[in-house]
């Protein structure tokens, strides 16, 4: 009989003790692990004019659905159907290339320098992805088969970007798909040119094919 109470007691005790862990105990608290979070910060289109491309070379308002070539001194700009889904003002802007010399890889020599400024009529916007690839066509006698070109960044980083070149004696092809960067384009120093067409891959990074 005595060890029957003591073993009651002993579950009595034990599940005593059960109840005031469930009713406000001790416990153990985790803290939930953090969840990441995406960077919302958007891509800024530049506006170039402020940034040292105040030359304008050509100005013309374009109207969508409608193919358009835009000549610019020695820039053929030829913009295809669907380009634009809204009228643009599209403006061609350059600056002095020598401005660039010591910026661009050594060996190199600025011969061109541009950027676009593409205007959303309807609201004033600028507008920094092309909804069609647009044709650059440059056409300069100091331009060779082995003439670069240059992405320029908002913070003046220069990038090659061969995705899409074209280049031979006098004249340089490349497809632009925006405004986000301004360009430069050189040639080798003391290089004579050749009428060799040459292709190459991007090494530009992130904003799309044909900046």
């Amino acid at each position: 009989m005595r060890n029957f109470r003591s073993l009651t007691l002993i579950l009595f005790f034990a599940l005593a003790g059960v109840l005031i862990s469930a009713c406000g105990g001790t416990t153990t608290t985790r803290t939930p692990p953090k969840t990441a979070t995406m960077s919302t910060t958007a891509v800024t289109t530049p506006d170039w004019s402020t940034k040292g491309f105040s030359i304008v070379v050509a100005s013309m308002d374009l109207t969508p659905g409608q193919a358009s070539t835009v000549t610019a001194g020695p820039y053929t700009f030829q913009v295809p159907v669907g380009a634009f889904t809204v009228p643009v003002k599209f403006e061609v802007l350059s600056q002095t290339p020598a401005s660039w010399s010591g910026k661009v890889p050594g060996g190199m020599k600025p011969v061109l320098t541009f950027a676009l400024k593409v205007t959303n009529r309807n609201t004033g916007q600028l507008i920094g992805t092309f909804d069609n690839k647009i044709m650059m066509i440059a056409r300069d006698p100091a331009l060779t088969a082995q003439s670069m070109y240059y992405n320029i960044s908002p913070n003046g980083a220069v990038t090659a970007n061969t995705l899409g070149l074209k280049a031979k004696a006098g004249e340089l092809d490349h497809p632009l798909t925006g405004a986000i960067f301004a360009w430069v384009l050189t040639t080798p120093t003391g290089a004579a040119g050749t009428n060799t067409t040459t292709t190459g891959t991007s090494t530009s990074g992130g904003y799309g094919s044909g900046y």
